[in-house]
């Protein structure tokens, strides 16, 4: 999981593209600054972390609109799920076995009832099966 806070420099998002630990491993994003469409939020971006799930933290107002309708039209195309905090608590927790999958549920606000919930398993899975030297060489290429 990766929070992006408010960061919106095209340097940061740059740098994050080119880190083959922060795109192999990143299933969760919470997207930069809401949602909002900036250098960060963008296709390039997307497709190079390819998260399964961006996650828009908004309130129930959601006065700003967030996710942006550019932003929420990449992430739609390019298959990857948005979840947002304006109608209710998003909760991504570990499955037991703590290896392979786990499971974001959507909470409806103010109440414990379930919007939706679904199971997806880490992109790093393939990883936890290889040998130390196939680690080790992955990590310094």
């Amino acid at each position: 999981m990766a929070s992006l806070g408010d960061i919106e420099h095209p340097n940061i998002g740059s740098m994050l593209r080119r880190s083959s630990t922060f795109t192999t491993e990143v299933d969760i994003l919470i997207l930069a600054h809401h949602g909002s469409d900036n250098d960060i939020n963008s296709k390039k971006f997307f497709k190079a972390v390819r998260p399964t799930i961006a996650v828009c933290s908004a309130d129930y107002d959601n006065q700003y609109g967030h996710p942006h309708d550019k932003v929420r039209k990449v992430l739609h195309e390019l298959d990857i799920r948005v979840a947002t905090t304006k109608t209710g608590d998003i909760l991504v927790e570990s499955i037991p076995n703590h290896r392979k999958e786990y499971l974001v549920t959507n909470y409806k606000s103010n109440t414990t009832d379930v919007s939706s919930q679904k199971c997806y398993v880490s992109k790093k899975f393939h990883l936890l099966n290889m040998n130390a030297d196939t680690i080790r060489n992955r990590l310094h290429n």
